[in-house]
């Protein structure tokens, strides 16, 4: 610092910034008198209990505010580490509603940056002054360093700075804050704020509500009539109901089958659109109008092979239809799931189940008329004639069977389809048609009427292609049974629902995203027989059956011209067995509600039954949502070691007792305004501002008298050197010692001999 020139009292100094002192004297006789007495300055009122710390309401409020920072900070970097789903505490029924928990947390950072903040500044300025009073040296780089946090765009501004003091161990320190201040509260929001995520997969046991077994659940026509208006028709009101809604509903998936395979989507050569069964088009249907079920190959019978095998074309396959029950198991209170309307339409969750499935079967084969002849009920000798209609549809089986009549004919179709006599076993008894069906028709088989333990379990239909396609017919069975080989996937969103059927893939594996394996418990049942009157009100619903008076349905006319006339599948158009397939998986959907979660589960009366299932249920949590946001937490995991490190620093280190910070700009303008001027210590001036070199020089904070003023090292106390006193390192930065008690004023020695009185 350049000393300034002296100016006659009556004018105006040249440099603003010196004024005269306080009783009017000049900066010159300012100067002279302060050599030699400490009387020539007043005293510095802010600054007087500088060499003494204390511990008073503002030591305890900022070690508060160290114990706030760090308690939070450490809350902070444990959620985000955890990573913890909230479920319903944030939701729209929740403690807290999603901005309410945003709004939150966001609070708490900033509230956490401005502690963090506030601490490390008070932490720098009580070892920047204690350094300053041990006479160790300070320059004004280091000063600098309230800047950096407070202001860091002058790290760039003012890089000088950092080259002096950033490379020492309060430097790094210093930048480290600076940039953890700046990133805090976006690391927060990245990882501490709720944010809607969809977890991994978690395994959970839940409850649905079953009645009854497989068998008993398959009285469909009873469950219709639940939703059906009493009329008074006790006698066929059951099978009226199931003719209207199958009419409606199985009929309504088989259009929408069949116009999956359009000329539009054929000329994009889709995968699939192949010969090869597992990867053409699955079966769909819908389930309360609002579900989309897709159906999965449970078996593979390879056309071609089976056709080969036989010596006629084979069409068999089997399909897994998933359990109608997961969705109304999803929804129910007791597995606590969050629905989408509890996150504002927001939300979506997957359940995959591990449990029993409904498993369809449709075999298709082709046969010349003399190979039908044995079981054409017309070609018999004794047969009764059939002129009208109504006795063709209705009552034919009845007065075609008296008592005593059997269906022993044996034919060349045995060993495909499994018969037998009916003395041999009367569950594997052939089908009876009334007779061949004109082309373009269809005729179901409705012998065995009624229906009793011990019966078949398939339902036959006999058909033609229409056009004189070909001169064979087509023979197909259809039968339900249990499967537990698959699980069910039920995917929930605000955007629709899905219910779908997972089994095994290719390779005999589970899919490669199932998070959940099969039952496989052998209560597998290949056929029930109690689903045989369902398959018989279905056929007559969609018409399937108006062959036996020549109806020419035309539902029964679009079937039949999917017959199959080569041994391989049509890549255009679905097969027999899949068009059928397509019609009956309503049959295990729309009017079988509450059967069981395991083969083994029967019960009188309704009840909750347990199911092992893996859930997926998207909800507010923390944690990154990508993979590079994860690198912030770094930002919190700095924070809190430095709010550990200064909270033991101000606790147990000071024991909550500061000196003054000398850095604080009110209390350092105090103490440069009472300082005397020192020939050489700084170059620049008030109004140019330091200079490069400047930010080296080394000044220290002495006692002279009453006051506290800036000198230069070289006149600091020898003998109260750091060096000789073997005080140095970092030790000195982070303690003061009191050295000696109150001296004699006015420049007497102390009691160690200093002359200077009481030092830091």
């Amino acid at each position: 610092m350049t000393s300034p020139q002296p100016s006659p009292r009556n004018e105006q100094p040249e440099n603003p910034f010196l004024r005269p002192s306080q009783d009017g004297r000049s900066m010159t006789s300012f100067t002279a008198e302060s050599k030699n007495s400490s009387r020539s300055m007043l005293p510095l009122l802010y600054t007087q209990g500088l060499l003494e710390p204390r511990r008073n309401g503002y030591s305890v409020s900022l070690l508060m505010t160290s114990l706030y920072s760090t308690l939070c900070s450490a809350l902070f970097f444990i959620v985000a580490l955890v990573q913890p789903k909230y479920g319903h505490v944030v939701s729209a029924r929740g403690r807290f509603s999603p901005s309410s928990a945003a709004l939150l947390t966001a609070f708490i950072a900033k509230t956490v940056e401005l502690s963090f903040v506030m601490v490390f500044l008070a932490f720098i300025g009580q070892v920047l002054s204690r350094r300053a009073i041990q006479q160790k040296g300070l320059n004004l780089a280091s000063v600098e360093m309230r800047s950096w946090i407070l202001q860091p765009g002058r790290l760039f501004s003012e890089w000088h700075s950092v080259r002096v003091a950033g490379f020492s161990f309060l430097g790094v320190l210093s930048l480290i804050t600076a940039v953890l201040s700046l990133l805090y509260t976006t690391a927060a929001g990245a990882l501490v704020q709720p944010q809607l995520r969809l977890p991994p997969w978690e395994k959970q046991m839940m409850v649905g509500q079953v009645d009854g077994d497989f068998s008993s659940t398959l009285k469909a026509d009873k469950t219709c009539l639940t939703a059906w208006p009493d009329v008074g028709d006790d006698q066929w009101g059951g099978s009226t109901c199931l003719a209207m809604k199958w009419s409606s509903l199985c009929g309504r998936n088989f259009v929408k089958y069949m116009s999956a395979w359009d000329d539009s989507a054929a000329a994009s050569n889709p995968p699939w659109m192949s010969e090869d069964l597992l990867q053409r088009k699955r079966i769909s249907a819908s389930l309360d109008n609002n579900v989309t079920v897709t159906t999965a190959w449970l078996d593979h019978h390879d056309v071609a092979t089976e056709s080969e095998k036989a010596g006629r074309i084979i069409n068999n396959i089997t399909i897994a239809v998933p359990h109608r029950g997961i969705p109304a198991a999803a929804r129910n209170t007791q597995n606590d799931l969050l629905q989408p309307e509890d996150l504002h339409d927001g939300g979506s969750y997957s359940v995959h189940a591990s449990v029993a499935s409904f498993a369809i079967n449709a075999l298709c084969v082709n046969a010349k008329e003399e190979e039908l002849a044995p079981i054409i009920y017309k070609n018999w000798p004794n047969a009764i004639p059939m002129e009208e209609g109504s006795k063709s549809v209705n009552w034919w089986p009845i007065l075609g069977f008296p008592e005593g009549t059997n269906t022993n004919n044996k034919t060349v179709l045995d060993d495909i389809f499994g018969w037998k006599d009916e003395t041999e076993d009367h569950s594997r008894a052939r089908p009876i048609f009334l007779k061949y069906p004109k082309a373009g028709n269809t005729i179901a088989n409705h012998t065995q009427v009624p229906y009793e333990e011990g019966d078949r379990p398939e339902v036959y239909l006999l058909g033609k292609a229409p056009d004189n396609t070909t001169e064979d017919y087509f023979l197909c069975s259809m039968k339900a049974g249990i499967t537990t080989s698959c699980t069910t996937r039920y995917n929930a969103s605000s955007g629709g629902q899905s219910l779908e059927a997972v089994c095994d893939g290719p390779h005999g594996n589970i899919s490669e995203d199932a998070s959940i394996q099969p039952l496989r418990s052998n209560g597998d049942k290949a056929a029930l027989v109690g689903w045989r009157e369902l398959g018989f009100n279905l056929l007559n619903s969609l018409s399937l059956n108006n062959g036996v008076f020549d109806g020419d349905a035309s539902t029964a006319r679009i079937f039949t011209q999917l017959q199959l006339t080569e041994p391989k599948l049509n890549k255009t158009l679905p097969s027999p067995a899949e068009a059928l397939l397509s019609m009956t998986t309503c049959t295990v959907l729309d009017l079988t509600q509450d059967f069981p979660f395991t083969t083994d589960g029967k019960f009188d009366q309704p009840q909750m039954q347990n199911f092992n299932a893996s859930v997926r249920v998207a909800q507010y949590m923390s944690g990154g949502e990508k993979d590079y946001q994860k690198a912030l937490l770094v930002v919190l995991a700095l924070t809190l070691l430095i709010n550990i490190f200064i909270f033991i620093y101000f606790a147990v280190l000071l024991r909550i007792r500061l000196i003054t910070d000398i850095c604080e700009p009110l209390v350092l303008f105090i103490l440069g305004y009472h300082s005397p001027p020192q020939d050489g210590l700084f170059r620049g001036l008030p109004q140019e501002g330091p200079q490069k070199r400047d930010m080296r020089v080394d000044w220290i904070v002495k006692r002279k008298g009453e006051q506290l003023v800036v000198v230069g090292m070289e006149e600091r106390d020898g003998e109260l050197g750091a060096e000789r006193r073997g005080e140095g390192g970092v030790g000195g930065w982070f303690r003061m010692k009191r050295r000696g008690g109150r001296g004699k004023q006015d420049g007497n020695e102390s009691d160690d001999g200093s002359p200077d009185g009481n030092r830091a």
